[in-house]
């Protein structure tokens, strides 16, 4: 599956693709084509507002962007994930990961 295709597939589809998300089918692909295409968006923002500072900066500014992004993930998605289950949620890691 294409890493775009996905983010479309999400907007297009919305109810389709969260529906797919808790019935658990194709949660590796559709987190891993989130993940790519939301770094590279990020990345793309990160260039565009760090050109006002020059062209190191926009280079500096695309690289860092998408990496607190995923550092964030890193520590707040286990924090969510624990929460929820001693709250009674049943949902497994991979689905709240693509959530």
């Amino acid at each position: 599956m294409n890493y775009f295709s996905v983010v479309m597939s999400f907007l297009q589809q919305r109810e389709a693709f969260l529906n797919e998300i808790y019935q658990g089918e194709k949660l590796r692909s559709k987190s891993f084509g989130l993940l790519v295409s939301s770094a590279f968006f990020l990345g793309a923002y990160g260039l565009i507002i760090g050109a006002y500072g020059g062209w190191l900066q926009a280079i500096v500014s695309g690289i860092k962007l998408p990496a607190l992004y995923l550092l964030t993930l890193i520590i707040c998605l286990p924090t969510l994930y624990l929460f929820n289950i001693m709250f009674g949620s049943k949902q497994t890691f991979d689905q709240y990961l693509t959530l």
